[in-house]
């Protein structure tokens, strides 16, 4: 009986469908994402509650980003040198502390502090269960498994707004950090068992080592995939928070009604990655992350020529044609990313470190951008608060129309050899020798 070496299942089928190491390792995004979105909700009633300024706002976000980009490299390199399964544990487990600390702050430095251990934490374990999904068996096998990561996390991302606006409502903004809490918890402790059967670093199969390692890393691919994720999340940061504090600040929506009133942006990227794997078996990764971006683009320009007191028939389908374009680049982006023959580990680190601190960098910069714009107009009040939102929006179009551009140079690279048998989009790409690490 052939086993999954990559996703670490004992005495399951390679071919049976899924690994189950990769439905928990996507269960673990669901947690990283989830918990963002579910935060940005309860922002403004933290706001209030703790007395922070809207200049120390954004580090309940920043907080939490600049400590998870700057641990990813090292979670990563973690990975590959003592395998999946203790980081993933050590990992869940310091996230769930973390948790803990945010949940019980009673002072705006206490909060952040709790969200910079929640970072160190999510830096430890993701790397592991990303490496874990780019490695999930068949080449059919690990398209449909990252489509699930995209998936599973784009279903967190459009749960979040509605979750945390409906525990900030009625058990106050503290409820926003218990769930997560319990939800590592959980998953610690199934990853403990699942994940990673062995304590030391993922090897290929014998005989299939050496031609594996003499592939060559390819670097200018993955380093243009961690700076289109970079610009990406940059624009997609800085929409949802300007949105959160548009629709309860201007708008006058209550936590509950504001989360719901943003599901269209979660919702899109839910419908967006469902529908990559279909548009990558005919066009590729190169021109569907194109396709996916050049959309979201459009969405965010669309957003800035909205008025302040927006109706919300007009407003929600411009975000979920936003929303839609980002969910249909995020599967092929990650698969250039990840889709490399060894030191997978560090690949998904930069890729996820990327995210992270182009989300983080893209948040502080526009955010700044906004307050600046909306400092500077005369009129003051509402028109001021969203004319700086707008500003930050047009910069938004601009980092995702330039991701676009990068995507498309990308497609002047050479493809790497087919391997036989493997005309998946994705495996299309992939040396020859990377066919012993999934246990083939």
């Amino acid at each position: 009986m052939t086993r999954s070496v990559a996703a670490g299942r004992i005495g399951v089928p390679a071919r049976t469908g899924l690994p189950a190491g990769a439905v928990l390792a996507s269960l673990a995004n669901v947690i990283v994402l989830g918990d963002a979105t579910i935060a940005t909700i309860a922002l403004p009633s933290i706001k209030d509650a703790l007395g922070m300024s809207a200049a120390q706002l954004p580090w309940i976000v920043n907080g939490y980003s600049l400590a998870f980009g700057g641990c990813l490299i090292f979670g990563g390199y973690a990975a590959d040198r003592f395998g999946p399964r203790r980081l993933f544990a050590v990992g869940m487990v310091l996230f769930g502390l973390g948790s803990v600390c945010c949940a019980l702050a009673g002072t705006g430095g206490q909060l952040v502090v709790g969200r910079i251990v929640q970072g160190v934490g999510g830096a430890l374990f993701s790397p592991a269960a990303l490496t874990v999904v780019s490695r999930a068996g068949s080449a059919r096998q690990r398209t449909r498994a990252l489509a699930v990561w995209s998936g599973a996390g784009a279903c967190a991302v459009a749960l979040g707004p509605g979750i945390g606006g409906v525990l900030t409502g009625t058990l106050g903004w503290h409820s926003v950090f218990w769930l997560p809490a319990v939800a590592c918890c959980v998953v610690a402790l199934a990853g403990a068992r699942r994940l990673g059967g062995a304590t030391g670093g993922a090897q290929p199969e014998p005989g299939s080592a050496a031609p594996a390692l003499a592939a060559k890393f390819p670097s200018a691919r993955v380093l243009t995939a961690c700076g289109v994720l970079a610009l990406g999340s940059a624009a997609l940061v800085a929409v949802n928070y300007c949105c959160t504090l548009w629709l309860q600040e201007v708008l006058g929506l209550n936590p509950i009604r504001a989360g719901f009133a943003l599901s269209p942006l979660s919702v899109g990227i839910v419908a967006g990655s469902m529908l990559a794997p279909v548009l990558m078996r005919r066009a590729g990764e190169r021109m569907v992350a194109a396709l996916g971006l050049a959309v979201a683009a459009v969405g965010a320009l669309l957003l800035v020529t909205t008025s302040p007191r927006v109706a919300m028939p007009v407003l929600l389908p411009i975000l979920g044609v936003l929303a839609l374009g980002f969910g249909v680049q995020s599967v092929p982006v990650s698969a250039l990313a990840t889709a490399v023959a060894r030191r997978q580990g560090l690949a998904s680190a930069g890729y996820q470190t990327a995210g992270q601190l182009g989300g983080a960098a893209g948040l502080a910069l526009l955010a700044s951008l906004a307050s600046w714009r909306s400092a500077r107009l005369p009129v003051g009040g509402d028109q001021a608060l969203v004319s700086g939102y707008h500003l930050a929006f047009l910069a938004g179009t601009a980092a995702l129309t330039l991701a676009a551009l990068l995507v498309v140079g990308l497609g002047r690279e050479p493809d790497l050899p087919p391997p036989p048998g493997e005309p998946d989009a994705v495996h299309a790409r992939l040396p020859e020798g990377h066919r012993g690490l999934r246990g083939e």
